[in-house]
């Protein structure tokens, strides 16, 4: 942001002087005020703006803007209200440890834009804030949930506020705030998130407050139904947020009247019934702008048709998650633009339909639900592969069979490879400067949608199924995946030996299928695993104890019987053998061979041993035997071994002294061994 132009009138001394004086409040000098000297018009100073007309200060922007470069102050200098045409206070993303909110600040008579959030102050909010009625925005949120307010009255007095944001500021004795903010006739934006409210009234006399865009009152308890009142402000509003409110009763099918909502929120309530036909059988032009649905974990219950869903032509994100919701689908989905889906822990049956159509899919949830189709028809044509965006997919706790497709997502292959297409909302911009941006990227990543595994990407779960076959390499090449679970399945076969490949990996659960072999000594080379699961299958072989192996419990291998070595307390036997897990058997034909080559030759192997060990005994009896029985023999069998040690101590002592008269003619000088040292290679004298 320019602050000064060149030519401007400088700043006013005793405003420079008054700023010197303000930045004596904060504890320790910061990047900030690296430009704050006396010598420099405070017009240039970082964060300073004037008036080119009259060179007073009107702008002072100190927010935070990284968390190694906060300002920490003990208190706010009086000095700043002696900045009377200041008209932008930003002090956001800094530490004031838990001081209060100056009474002052109601003496900046011509402030309109004033941000306190996230400065960690404490206290009632003065009222002295009415006073400021040239005010647009205020932001008080995020302030550790220390400030409070007996009662809204005060904003009474700030007819011009367009923006109010008092999210966790404690409310729960302001009875008033309803009839308050509803004073507000300019108003665009309000959010009350966690404020303790004390009721949600469901009528009102009036509604005055027609200008709203933007309301959000997510994280209160008012235990009521929906407010009627909600329905009269009118065709304006874009964005709608009483998520955990423990909102009861019906959704009314007067929500249909605000056709220009972007984002509807009413997850984690009470609701119950069907969601209202009005959402999907409306005009054409109605919610076409519709961008972001969530009912989740309510109660709703009925069915869900295709024909109302083509009715979002807009929409990106839709969760349904944990309903008792039907889905009337055909087999091939005709909207094209949804990005996200959670449909999961709902009472969805039949054959999963086919999403291959969904170009910008990035997330897809179908868990716990009654789906039972083979897998392959998921991905007609394996069609579904080419998804390049898809990084997330979750069907566990179905009854999907057939094998899984060599499906390579290029979502998947590489923690570079997501993108996310360019879904940005610039939705609502005012003459006046203030601005509602709907940046999409920003709202996923921050939406409830990644509740799993605090994840919001690199998901593969395909657990709790009845998939059977071998695990594709092809998934082995999805270096980019972090959770990778296949439990519960009736998967054969080896554990692939590319599964190395998965550098990335932290969650790996294979646990309860039919997988053998021996565990590949390419899992060492999975660095970040955290999580490692290969109980109850045929696995054989000894476990792998370097790294992170070494730290997984006991129970990650369990109920796998021809396993050995710790943590198992079966221990490994040298003479055991295991068969390649990387030799393939298809119809099992060489195991039933190697039966039967065992019945044939078990007992001709059996009489091979038994006849050398009888043979060691004879030769060692006779021997002895021989040598007790007949002196002669036997002194001369101890002449000889007497002989044979004389020679052998003379070669030794010999030996010895040629080893001494080397190591004295090759002991160097000094100056020799320092040419030897010098003579050394780089290896050498990093060993010594």
């Amino acid at each position: 942001m320019e602050m000064a132009l060149t030519g401007a009138v400088p700043c006013m001394d005793r405003e420079q002087e008054a700023l010197l004086k303000f930045k004596e409040g904060f504890k320790s000098a910061s990047e900030s005020f690296s430009s704050w000297t006396a010598e420099e018009d405070c017009c240039n100073w970082r964060g300073v703006g004037c008036d080119n007309a009259t060179g007073h200060v009107t702008i002072l922007d100190l927010h935070g803007r990284d968390p190694y470069n906060i300002l920490q102050a003990h208190l706010v200098s009086p000095s700043l209200f002696d900045l009377p045409y200041l008209r932008y206070l930003d002090l956001s993303l800094n530490d004031f440890q838990q001081i209060p909110i100056p009474e002052l600040i109601g003496s900046l008579k011509y402030i309109e834009y004033l941000n306190l959030s996230n400065a960690n102050y404490r206290g009632t909010i003065p009222s002295t804030l009415g006073n400021l009625s040239h005010l647009k925005s205020l932001d008080l949120s995020g302030n550790g949930f220390s400030l409070r307010a007996e009662n809204l009255s005060w904003v009474y007095g700030l007819s011009s506020l367009k923006v109010l944001d008092l999210g966790g500021v404690d409310l729960s004795n302001a009875e008033d705030w309803l009839d308050a903010v509803n004073m507000l006739p300019s108003l665009v934006m309000l959010r009350l998130f966690c404020c303790k409210l004390p009721k949600l009234s469901q009528n009102l006399h009036h509604v005055n407050f027609t200008s709203l865009k933007f309301l959000d009152l997510s994280f209160n308890n008012f235990s009521s139904t929906i407010p009627n009142w909600l329905f009269d402000i009118g065709h304006g509003l874009v964005y709608l947020n009483l998520s955990r409110c423990q909102l009861q009763g019906v959704i009314l099918d007067a929500l249909g009247n605000l056709a220009s909502l972007i984002s509807l929120d009413l997850s984690k309530n009470g609701l119950k019934g069907p969601i209202p036909l009005t959402l999907g059988l409306l005009q054409e032009q109605e919610f076409s702008q519709l961008v972001v649905l969530d009912v989740a974990m309510n109660c709703m219950e009925g069915s869900i048709k295709e024909a109302h869903l083509l009715k979002f032509s807009s929409l990106r994100v839709l969760d349904l998650y944990s309903n008792s919701l039907a889905l009337e689908m055909s087999c091939q989905i005709g909207f094209s633009r949804i990005m996200y889906m959670n449909l999961s822990f709902n009472e969805l049956k039949g054959h999963v339909p086919d999403f291959s159509s969904q170009l910008q899919f990035s997330q897809l949830d179908l868990t716990s639900n009654n789906f039972w189709s083979p897998l392959p028809r998921f991905s007609a044509n394996l069609r579904l592969c080419q998804l390049k965006y898809l990084n997330y997919l979750n069907l566990s706790s179905n009854n999907l069979s057939g094998t899984i497709p060599p499906c390579v997502f290029p979502g998947m292959a590489s923690l570079e490879a997501m993108q996310y297409p360019d879904m940005s909302y610039p939705y609502m911009t005012y003459s006046d400067g203030v601005k509602l941006a709907f940046n999409f990227r920003e709202f996923i990543r921050n939406h409830r949608f990644y509740y799993f595994l605090n994840y919001f990407s690199y998901v593969l779960d395909l657990s709790s199924n009845n998939l059977s076959g071998k695990i594709p390499t092809e998934v082995m090449s999805l270096g980019g995946l972090l959770y990778l679970n296949l439990s519960r399945n009736h998967l054969v076969g080896p554990i692939p030996p590319s599964i190395g490949e998965m550098e990335n990996l932290e969650v790996l659960n294979l646990s309860r299928n039919h997988l053998s072999g021996t565990m590949p000594t390419a899992m060492i080379d999975i660095p970040f695993l955290m999580d490692f699961n290969v109980s109850y299958n045929n696995l054989s072989g000894e476990i792998l104890h370097t790294g992170q192996f070494s730290t997984f419990p006991d129970s990650s291998y369990i109920g796998n019987h021809q396993l050995c070595g710790p943590p198992l307390s079966k221990i490994c036997s040298s003479n055991e053998s295991f068969g390649d897990p990387h030799c393939s058997i298809e119809e099992g034909d060489e195991e039933k061979q190697g039966i039967q080559k065992e019945e044939q030759y078990g007992f001709e192997i059996t009489s091979f041993y038994l006849s050398m060990g009888l043979g060691f005994i004879a030769g060692y009896c006779g021997f002895w035997c021989s040598l007790l029985m007949n002196r002669s023999w036997r002194r001369t069998y101890f002449r000889l071994l007497g002989n044979m040690n004389e020679k052998i101590s003379g070669m030794v002592q010999g030996s010895s002294w040629s080893s001494q008269i080397a190591k004295e003619v090759s002991t160097p000088t000094n100056s020799q061994q320092t040419t030897t040292a010098m003579a050394l290679t780089p290896f050498q004298e990093s060993r010594r």
